[in-house]
């Protein structure tokens, strides 16, 4: 029984970490989600080279999270 509860709760731990941030939009399909993503991805990428390649990694999210919900994405974490 010890075995089943500590399996269960890696188990739990391990899934727990596997769940990545989401964009939500009320009418875009998945497919839009990812190419609106690509979009941003591709924006913070040039705002990075603008900067000479020295973008902190907190700086490169928070462009790409700002780009999403000016396309009108709800970002949960």
């Amino acid at each position: 029984m010890r075995l089943l509860i500590i399996a269960v709760l890696i188990a739990g731990f391990a899934l727990s970490a596997c769940r990545s941030s989401e964009y939500y939009h009320r009418y875009n399909s998945p497919a839009q989600r990812d190419a609106d993503y690509a979009m941003c991805r591709d924006q913070a990428d040039y705002a990075k080279v603008q900067q000479g390649g020295d973008m902190h990694v907190s700086a490169y999210k928070e462009h790409i999270i700002r780009c999403m919900e000016a396309r009108g994405y709800v970002y949960q974490d």
